[in-house]
């Protein structure tokens, strides 16, 4: 936590307890006997020292959550319990607190320990989880759904040129930015030579795939970026769901309903099917956490199609959950892709760099929950698919 941090909740914890109510939350919510951790001084001290020294041992998270239960009716506790807890938890899943019991113990009491979450019990023995959050996958379904995945994912061309990367997201739907689609969207007389290009791969054997060409029918719905963003100075507000930089549109030929037919097949190969945006987070638990991983399945360069991966990549999700940031690689043409989970949820639309670029220090990407949410109010529901996995 910063300093200031540090005096915001000092504040707020100053202001709801007093020494003794404070010292019995500690005494009864951790077994700490508050006088042999820090010495007596004035109150705002103590709790001042108490969060300091819960910050170093990896705690702080759950004390916080904690002096939310205490105090229910208390809006601003339960504002700074929002705020802080689960952040301050996930900042520890990246150092050698991760070790620390108290740790793990908030991971399970604010919910975002994912599936296969070890017990305590599971800890012992000769091999040890350095990060508990990052669970053991199926190797088998995780390959099938990356699969999957790679006949969903195409590349965006205007007059045979490669602009942009897009994904199915229903039978019919692909999304992509609005800003890979900007010149076609001012003027629809290049929207017949606007074509989506799906399994444009490059073999194991070097033999690279043409792929299969579908038309771009129609415009069904659009967002642009922000201002700034286009000029490369994005604004240090929190843009609206009016600025989602996305653009659905519908192609030829219900690509997700056909299936896929590689060279030289004998027998028609699986249904296509498409990314499937659910509404509401995946099952696994929150994929925002800090250093979560990011996958990108994208074109860059309009280069056959690439996966990129950072196992340690969120660096920040803004309050609007309209902006997500990460540390996954992407380059010219990988605008519009898919990006997923450690466990191929569907979680953003990639969309942006960071403008300081070659020194860059983030990529950013809209979360898809926010995207589908105004799809949906715009009527466009019906464009989207449901499971077809």
């Amino acid at each position: 936590m910063t300093g200031f941090d540090l005096q915001q909740v000092r504040d707020v914890l100053a202001d709801t307890f007093d020494d003794q109510s404070f010292d019995e939350l500690l005494l009864f919510k951790f077994n700490i006997n508050r006088a042999k951790i820090v010495k007596d001084d004035a109150f705002n001290t103590v709790v001042l020292n108490v969060l300091k020294k819960a910050t170093m041992e990896g705690w702080v998270a759950l004390l916080i959550a904690k002096a939310a239960e205490e105090r229910p009716h208390r809006p601003d506790v339960q504002e700074l319990a929002t705020r802080y807890a689960a952040t301050l938890v996930a900042q520890f899943k990246s150092t050698q607190l991760v070790g620390n019991p108290e740790t793990r113990r908030a991971y399970r009491e604010l919910n975002l320990a994912m599936q296969g979450f070890p017990t305590e019990q599971e800890l012992p023995g000769l091999q040890k989880i350095i990060d508990p959050t990052n669970t053991f996958l199926n190797m088998a379904d995780w390959v099938a759904r990356l699969a999957r995945v790679e006949g969903r994912v195409c590349r965006i061309e205007i007059n045979n040129a490669p602009k942009g990367t897009g994904f199915l997201v229903g039978p019919d739907a692909v999304l992509t930015n609005h800003h890979v689609l900007k010149t076609v969207i001012a003027n629809p007389q290049l929207l017949p030579q606007t074509k989506v290009r799906f399994d444009y791969k490059q073999l194991r054997n070097g033999t690279i795939l043409s792929g299969t060409l579908f038309d771009v029918s129609e415009i069904l719905d659009f967002t642009p970026c922000t201002d700034g963003e286009t000029a490369g100075n994005p604004e240090p507000t929190d843009p609206t769901e009016e600025y989602l930089d996305y653009a659905l549109v519908r192609v030829s030929s219900s690509p997700g309903d056909q299936p896929i037919n590689p060279p030289g097949a004998v027998a028609p190969g699986p249904k296509r099917g498409w990314v499937h945006l659910r509404e509401g987070p995946p099952v696994e638990g929150n994929p925002f956490v800090l250093d979560a991983p990011v996958l990108i399945v994208q074109h860059p360069a309009g280069e056959p199609l690439r996966l990129a991966i950072s196992w340690q990549s969120i660096l920040e999700i803004n309050a609007a959950q309209t902006r997500l940031k990460h540390r996954t690689n992407t380059a010219g043409g990988s605008s519009g892709s898919p990006c997923f989970d450690r466990f191929l949820n569907p979680i953003a639309l990639h969309h942006y760099g960071d403008p300081m670029y070659p020194e860059a220090r983030f990529n950013q990407a809209v979360p898809l929950l926010t995207i589908r949410s105004r799809l949906v109010r715009q009527n466009h529901a019906n464009s989207l698919g449901g499971e077809c996995d």
